[in-house]
């Protein structure tokens, strides 16, 4: 067996709103569960995180992926398929994700929905966290209320937060790399390594310096990358 199992689940919207069963068995050793959209699967985050963490404290490290575009975490409440997964046992973790949500409405029905599933994991003995995400390019004053939502849901629901939009800001600020892809809104390979290198230290709490440079990112970009992740997790201590 692979010591990285990545099992990638595109949960198609189909106009029935269901979904087909599929196969989210975790692996014998750490399981690490995504639940998200584009912005997660967009040059496969998980799998990122399975290359950069193969091993922890002994154990193998396994990602599964249920993900799709345009979706919301009440989008994957109500599709089932999430709960599922979660509720099939051998889950360590679940990094929950949806869009943006920048503004007052979306701000609180992000903070619902990450309570929500937060509680579920908890009661399947699975750890809750979140992915912080970021806005589309241009707006700083949009950039400031993501990390302000997220950081709150999160500590609201009692859950990890891995600060990915946090460090995506410093990235930009002192121009790194570009961590938007050509839609400005999608990340990169730079955007999503540094998600990830959050992903990374955040679970295990240690520094993401000395991680591999993956995909096209330089070495140098990567170390870069690396204190901005670092940076940024020590902003959100405990979360």
């Amino acid at each position: 067996m692979p010591r990285l199992a990545v099992v990638l689940l595109l949960l198609g919207l189909a106009a029935c709103g269901s979904t087909e069963p599929v196969d989210t068995t975790p692996e014998p050793g750490f399981n690490v569960l995504f639940v998200g959209n584009s912005l997660t699967y967009t040059n496969d985050l998980p799998g990122m995180v399975g290359q950069m963490l193969p091993a922890w404290e002994g154990e193998d490290v396994h990602v599964g992926t249920v993900a799709a575009a345009n979706v919301s975490l009440e989008d994957h409440w109500h599709l089932g398929g999430a709960r599922e997964a979660i509720a099939s046992g051998g889950w360590d973790v679940v990094v929950v994700q949806q869009g943006p949500s920048s503004v007052p409405q979306n701000q609180a029905h992000l903070a619902t929905w990450v309570g929500r599933f937060a509680d579920f994991a908890e009661t399947h003995g699975v750890r809750p966290a979140v992915l912080m995400v970021w806005p589309p390019e241009g707006d700083e004053a949009r950039a400031e209320a993501v990390v302000a939502a997220y950081a709150t849901a999160a500590r609201e629901a009692d859950a990890a937060l891995f600060p990915a939009g946090a460090a995506w800001r410093l990235a930009r600020a002192d121009g790194t790399a570009d961590p938007y892809g050509p839609d400005r809104f999608h990340p990169s390979p730079a955007g999503t390594y540094l998600a990830a290198l959050t992903v990374v230290g955040g679970l295990t709490g240690e520094s993401t310096v000395g991680l591999p440079a993956l995909g096209s990112v330089s070495a140098p970009t990567a170390r870069a990358l690396q204190a901005h992740a670092d940076a940024a997790l020590a902003a959100y201590p405990g979360e």
